[in-house]
């Protein structure tokens, strides 16, 4: 193999790990309203982050609709308190 070859590689190792390993935007995690928001415009991502800051988790939620409404319970429990 010649250099250029292993150089190819390294670039192309650099570019895989490095730069796709970081969901983006990474810098831009800002809380959710949870309130003021429509909680079915929301990614599965971001419910599952919502879900997390409650400290909930939902165990076999395959659908977005699962997710919603394992956050509208919990919002529900803390409203209650």
């Amino acid at each position: 193999m010649s250099f250029p070859f292993y150089f190819i590689q390294f670039i192309h190792f650099f570019i895989e790990f490095f730069l796709f390993s970081f969901s983006f935007p990474f810098f831009l995690d800002k809380p959710i309203d949870i309130e003021g928001v429509d909680l079915n415009t929301l990614r599965i991502k971001e419910l599952k982050k919502v879900l997390s800051d409650f400290g909930g988790e939902c165990v076999g939620c395959s659908e977005k609709s699962d997710y919603v409404k394992e956050i509208e319970k919990l919002k529900n429990l803390k409203k209650d308190l």
